[in-house]
């Protein structure tokens, strides 16, 4: 994605630069503005949602919306020591987690408090599919854990 940025803005200057001429107050006036506005999307562009460092709220397991029952909220972050932490309504849960070229992903030693709460089908189902995700997706403030190129295991937005 930087590649791209770099290049936009290696091609607008280059046309900005043969634009040849004298240049009067208004087209300097017209320039400054555009450039302003490029620049302030490229940083935008580069504001974008990070994996790490975001709370991500569970909306969706294996394709079904999930319906919290508890008081604790089913969430998911990921810290930048390589570790991540998750709560589907009852046990603490984490472990390590690996990012790879190309939004690939992968979870090991995942561990898990074991207490006793009245609906635990989402935790469960979430501990059963969380070594089996290996990529991931973010789009409109929402996280998809996926397998291979099935549908989301998961879905989480930002929260």
């Amino acid at each position: 994605m930087k590649y791209f940025k770099f290049l936009f803005v290696v091609i607008f200057f280059t046309i900005m630069g043969c634009k040849g001429g004298k240049e009067t107050n208004s087209n300097k006036i017209t320039s400054e503005v555009f450039t302003d506005s490029v620049i302030s999307s490229i940083e935008s562009y580069d504001n974008e949602i990070k994996l790490e460092g975001t709370k991500w709220k569970l909306i969706q397991l294996r394709g079904k919306q999930v319906q919290n029952t508890s008081e604790k909220e089913m969430i998911i972050e990921f810290h930048s020591d390589g570790r991540f932490s998750a709560n589907m309504g009852c046990n603490g849960i984490g472990g390590n987690y690996h990012i790879k070229e190309g939004n690939r992903i992968s979870f090991s030693q995942v561990i898990s408090t074991m207490m006793a709460c009245p609906n635990m089908e989402n935790e469960e189902v979430f501990k059963a599919i969380i070594e089996t995700i290996d990529n991931y997706a973010i789009s409109n403030n929402k996280l998809s854990l996926n397998k291979a190129r099935m549908a989301p295991l998961a879905v989480f937005i930002k929260k």
